[in-house]
């Protein structure tokens, strides 16, 4: 149990830096629910219609075509079609899989596991269903681009160090004048 500060300047800056670090997690949090989870969902259903898309047309090209499509798919799009999803290795999923997972469901009206695989970088894996098929398609994370824990923990490291100290610069500047008054006094 951490012990309460017995002056003036140790009971002031500890309220003040509480105060600015709660202001930081309600400002963190209003930006998360109102502006971070909506563009993400957004991004994974944009992402989700492309996939799903890209899975129907696969299935009705001929296959004298396909080598092409893919090829396409992975250069302006970062969307790899495979022969099969690579096994999982169980990770930590980051919350966009599982909002991406949900977009497909939705969109295809069946369940659809993201799996992820770690080689040289993360990929997440899905098999669409398409005209009776099961499609295997990948991206790679760098296609998503956001790292939210990183984010969110230097926004949190930093706040938090600013915090501080400017709550200890202030109340040092508010309390040097009474304890200069305290000394006189005496």
């Amino acid at each position: 149990l951490m012990r309460q500060p017995a002056s003036l300047f140790g009971k002031t800056a500890l309220t003040v830096a509480a105060a600015f670090i709660l202001m930081q997690a309600l400002v963190l949090a209003v930006a998360f629910f109102t502006v971070m989870r909506p563009m993400a969902q957004r991004s994974a259903d944009d992402l989700a219609a492309l996939i799903v898309l890209a899975a129907q047309t696969w299935v009705e090209l001929p296959p004298g075509t396909r080598p092409d499509f893919r090829a396409e798919l992975a250069s302006n799009h970062q969307i790899w079609l495979g022969e099969s999803v690579p096994p999982a290795d169980g990770g930590v999923r980051p919350p966009y899989a599982q909002l991406l997972e949900a977009s497909l469901e939705k969109r295809t009206g069946m369940p659809v596991r993201v799996t992820l695989t770690q080689g040289e970088e993360l990929w997440l894996w899905a098999e669409i269903p398409a005209a009776g098929e099961r499609i295997p398609v990948g991206i790679p994370q760098r296609r998503i681009g956001a790292q939210p824990f990183l984010a969110l923990s230097l926004v949190l490291g930093i706040g938090t160090l600013l915090s501080l100290l400017t709550a200890l610069l202030l109340v040092r500047r508010l309390t040097r004048p009474l304890e200069r008054l305290t000394q006189a006094v005496e």
